[in-house]
């Protein structure tokens, strides 16, 4: 049995052939906050040793692009991919989000309609 004072220090020469059992990484990666992936890194201790973020803008991947989702009144409109029509239905439903609370009593008319509707 090896004690605390006992412990050799780990070395390259001490790994053998079981150096090639390391993969280490040091590009960054794109994990689902609540996939498998992440469970098994968690569960295994693994996640000790790992830096975690959050991705700082909402991204959605189509045709091979990645493409920005607006989610602020100037990323709506600085935003290409998004119509006029389209832009204005956005600000619309973000301002009933922002201030639903405050004007409940007129958005009653529209409920059990389609969301369409109200837009």
């Amino acid at each position: 049995e090896n004690t605390s004072s006992q412990i050799e220090p780990v070395t390259w020469e001490s790994f053998g052939n079981k150096i090639r059992r390391f993969n280490y990484d040091i590009m960054p990666k794109l994990l689902y906050c609540r996939g498998e992936l992440v469970d098994v890194i968690v569960q295994s201790g693994v996640s000790r040793y790992m830096e975690f973020k959050a991705v700082p803008k909402l991204y959605f991947y189509t045709q091979d692009n990645i493409l920005q989702v607006p989610c602020s009144r100037s990323d709506v409109f600085s935003s290409k991919i998004v119509t006029m029509l389209e832009k204005r239905k956005m600000m619309k439903f973000l301002s009933f989000c922002s201030e639903y609370e405050e004007h409940q009593d007129e958005y009653e008319m529209y409920i059990g309609k389609p969301f369409v509707q109200f837009l």
